[in-house]
């Protein structure tokens, strides 16, 4: 991923199954499984009529921290950990990211930056 850069969130989980993922984190016996749409780029040029998005493949979500980010109880700042493998890549890689979030509409932005 472009550390350099932040990234659409085209769709997302809803606000309780984000702070149920913050709840169980660390948690062996519960894990609550997160998903989030990152396209990365599309299947034919922009504007053809069978253009799709190709999405960058996301597991193993940790969110470290949530955080309001406003009054509306909807709009999150997200903290945390994933494994991404690229379209193109072949090995998922570790990250961390921060994003903002906005579980109503379920679209925001992401930045990455490598995990040690």
């Amino acid at each position: 991923m472009d550390t350099n850069r932040s990234y659409e969130i085209i769709n997302g989980p809803g606000a309780a199954k984000l702070i149920d993922a913050f709840k169980y984190a660390y948690d062996e016996s519960a894990r609550v499984n997160l998903q989030f749409a990152i396209p990365v780029g599309h299947t034919m040029p922009t504007g053809h009529p069978g253009d799709a998005y190709v999405c960058a493949d996301i597991k193993n979500i940790v969110l470290t921290a949530i955080q309001h980010e406003d009054g509306s109880g909807r709009s999150f700042n997200l903290y945390g950990l994933c494994d991404i493998k690229e379209p193109w890549g072949t090995e998922f890689e570790a990250y961390q990211f921060k994003a903002y979030y906005n579980a109503r509409t379920r679209n925001g932005t992401i930045m990455f930056r490598p995990y040690p």
